[in-house]
């Protein structure tokens, strides 16, 4: 169960988890020792799934990044559905994958280079999908 230190710190760490356990403890009322020990079991517990890095504008802005939203045809199993996000995660150009409510399945963030503009179909700048992503139309 999380407390509100723990709530406190998960709040921190989220916007910024280069700081240093001295340097939370100005924020979050525990000693810096404490903190990092919370970190440690919220991060072994799986609370904390891991830690990314946000790049620069201005060393990003020749990628191309795409919000992507999946719609299931069909409704999926839980085991379907995490498979699913699994092979999604598994993608490097893949950088988070997250169920939503609503008529829309998931939304993934994905970025992979940037491609030459081109009237014509590229497929080379994207990474592969999982064959579980593919769709197949009907007449």
């Amino acid at each position: 169960m999380l407390d509100r230190f723990d709530i406190s710190l998960l709040n921190l760490v989220q916007r910024d988890d280069g700081q240093t356990a001295e340097v939370l403890a100005n924020n979050v009322p525990l000693s810096p020792s404490a903190i990092a020990r919370r970190l440690r079991r919220l991060r072994a517990n799986g609370i904390i799934a891991r830690t990314i890095a946000l790049l620069s504008p201005r060393l990003v802005e020749r990628r191309l990044r795409a919000l992507v939203l999946i719609q299931l045809s069909e409704h999926a199993d839980l085991k379907g559905k995490d498979a699913l996000e699994k092979r999604l995660l598994e993608a490097p150009c893949v950088q988070f994958c997250y169920e939503i409510a609503g008529p829309t399945t998931s939304l993934l963030y994905s970025t992979a280079k940037a491609c030459r503009p081109s009237t014509t179909p590229r497929t080379n700048c994207w990474c592969p999908l999982p064959r579980s992503v593919a769709t197949k139309r009907t007449s």
